[in-house]
């Protein structure tokens, strides 16, 4: 979750760079191919529901206590 939320915040400034470190921790193992698409997806939607989506796809509380936190990061 950490590594997507940070992808993210690249993305806003970056595209370009944003994709090429996704690129290379999929090369690098850190994101399976299933995953990178489904990284790849979540960028594609609204930040609302990106975050939703990523608190469906969290694997457990500390998953989720990351996307809250980034939530009232956000809204604070």
């Amino acid at each position: 979750m950490k590594l997507v939320l940070e992808l993210h915040e690249l993305r806003l400034v970056s595209c370009a760079e944003s994709t090429q470190l996704l690129d290379a921790w999929t090369r690098l193992g850190t994101f399976s191919n299933e995953q990178r698409c489904a990284v790849d997806a979540l960028f594609a939607l609204c930040y609302d529901d990106m975050m939703r989506g990523l608190h469906d796809a969290a694997d457990g509380p500390e998953s989720r206590a990351v996307v809250r936190a980034e939530l009232i990061r956000k809204l604070g």
